[in-house]
């Protein structure tokens, strides 16, 4: 048998498991850097994935996170770290979100879980480095910032009718010194770097019976936790337009996880402070995504990178108090 094909290798890692396939393998999707399919089994549904080289450390991330926090990550079975393949075992039954209300209520059952595993992995950043996790700590975010709106080649996946403007990057450029104190201001209230889930929204999570799930952790990296906040609050005010109570009530229970680190004015400080190196974080993940694409499977994502570095000239770099006790 070729162990060369997913279908296969996913197959002979079953059968060593002593796991019976039980019928025609069904493909869930593919994207220009991943793609999935369902196995049926004597054991129940089991899904295998491969991501492409930006988001290689996807699996041995995801395995890592399983055996620290079992129950909230996918249980993986089994693991090509070369290949960046992995199988992963049944979600199980998941209640539905049908209406805007009830996503918001699952993000109030979510998010006590999410930020437990980032509070956990506080403590586990070598391991997490060891994973090929990329590195967005504040120390090294300037400079990556400095090096995405300086290189051309960087810059390629943001060229084009949608990518920016001389003037846009002249102005990105300037930004430069500001960006630099507010990471080292964000880094003075003291949270602990851990990781960040760049893609942790409704579509990324579930409620089982068991509790909430969380998924899909290719868009991660080593960063400030309160990176994912942004990306939850984006969802939660897309949810709830106009209805500061939502957001207000789930960004309130995000910082409660961290108040041994400081007091909760400052979290939410220190949360305002997060905007801005949070878009740079996911210019550099896209830049990473769509850099290793060819033309064609690049073309729809051409504008993602100038996207996000527009939305920071739009929010730049704010300093809030003085970052001292």
């Amino acid at each position: 048998m070729n162990s060369s094909a997913p279908e296969n290798w996913a197959a002979d890692r079953l059968r060593e498991a002593g796991v019976d396939v039980t019928g025609p393998i069904e493909r869930l999707g593919v994207r220009a850097w991943s793609r999935q399919f369902r196995i049926p089994t004597a054991a129940g549904y089991v899904y295998f994935k491969s991501s492409g080289p930006a988001f290689g450390h996807e699996a041995a991330l995801t395995r890592a996170l399983s055996e620290w926090f079992p129950g909230d990550v996918p249980e993986v079975l089994a693991v090509d770290a070369e290949r960046n393949w992995m199988l992963t075992a049944d979600f199980g039954p998941a209640a539905e979100f049908r209406e805007p209300a009830e996503i918001l209520r699952g993000y109030t059952e979510m998010i006590p879980v999410f930020t437990r595993i980032q509070v956990g992995a506080a403590g586990r950043v070598d391991d997490l480095a060891g994973t090929g996790c990329p590195d967005h700590r504040l120390d090294v975010l300037p400079d990556l910032f400095d090096e995405l709106v300086r290189d051309p080649a960087a810059g390629a996946s943001a060229a084009g009718p949608r990518g920016l403007t001389s003037e846009e990057r002249e102005r990105l450029r300037g930004l430069s010194r500001d960006f630099r104190e507010t990471c080292g201001l964000l880094a003075s209230y003291g949270v602990p770097e851990t990781v960040v889930h760049a893609d942790i929204w409704r579509g990324n999570f579930l409620l089982t019976a068991n509790g909430p799930l969380i998924f899909d952790w290719a868009e991660s990296m080593i960063a400030h936790p309160f990176f994912s906040l942004e990306v939850v609050l984006q969802d939660v005010r897309a949810l709830a337009p106009g209805d500061r109570r939502w957001a207000s009530r789930i960004a309130d229970a995000y910082l409660r996880a961290w108040e041994r680190h400081d007091r909760p004015d400052r979290l939410a400080e220190a949360a305002r402070l997060a905007a801005a190196p949070a878009l740079v974080s996911r210019a550099l993940m896209w830049r990473d995504a769509i850099g290793g694409l060819d033309a064609r499977a690049r073309a729809p994502y051409e504008g993602a990178v100038a996207e996000h570095l527009r939305a920071l000239l739009r929010r730049p770099p704010e300093r809030v108090g003085a970052g001292r006790r």
